[in-house]
């Protein structure tokens, strides 16, 4: 039973699936009345078997009977059809939702370096206070003291100081970067794609050119 089983499993017809072209180039592109002509060229790695390409990152508007492809005549097409990116559109939401707790634990965490470094601003402040009425109210002998405890105190607040300083400026930096990514990821939030699927089949490993072209119901 385990021999034929294996047998069996050897003789099916093996589909992989997962290979993508995201970033197909356009060519050319002809404008209709009501619609547009886009023509895209990519290469990909053929492979041998049958196999499954995704072409992404195209538009919602695509008209599928206008679908064309050309490559390489040890290719065979086995079957087109298009398909509105739901996924995209899922992991979109999710990295939006990603860079907005990305942007809101940095402005916590800036806000609570903000207080820190208004605590030693005050502390500091009160520290060189301080120093004024204890060199008038002190003898020589305790205010000599008083001095080198000053010192050592200023000199740990400042350098509090200081490293606060660095780390506000190391965070605003981030959440400025990150609040450009959430405006540009929410962009594209509203941006609606769709993705071509090309079934293949090739008795060759091999990289080639591949030649899209297609309409869309209305130019943009």
């Amino acid at each position: 039973m385990k021999t034929l089983f294996i047998l069996i499993i050897a003789l099916m017809p093996i589909t992989l699936i997962g290979q993508t072209i995201s970033d197909a180039k356009i060519e050319e592109v002809t404008v209709f009345t009501n619609a547009a002509q886009i023509k895209r060229g990519a290469s990909f790695q053929m492979k041998k078997g049958s196999h499954e390409l995704e072409i992404k990152n195209l538009s919602q508007y695509i008209k599928e009977e206008s679908i064309r492809i050309e490559g390489d005549d040890q290719l065979t097409i086995l079957n087109v059809r298009f398909e509105e990116d739901y996924i995209q559109v899922q992991d979109e939401n999710e990295r939006n939702k990603e860079l907005k707790d990305k942007v809101e634990k940095l402005t916590a965490q800036l806000g609570e370096l903000k207080l820190q470094k208004t605590i030693v601003q005050e502390e500091l402040s009160f520290l060189k206070e301080n120093k004024k009425v204890s060199g008038s109210a002190t003898s020589s002998t305790d205010f000599q003291q008083y001095i080198q405890l000053y010192g050592a105190q200023l000199k740990k607040l400042s350098k509090e100081n200081y490293q606060l300083d660095k780390e506000i400026n190391t965070v605003n930096k981030e959440l400025t970067a990150a609040k450009n990514q959430l405006r540009v990821s929410g962009r594209n939030l509203q941006k609606p794609s769709g993705k071509i699927i090309v079934n293949y089949e090739s008795d060759i490993v091999k990289t080639v050119p591949l030649k899209l072209t297609y309409q869309v119901r209305r130019a943009s």
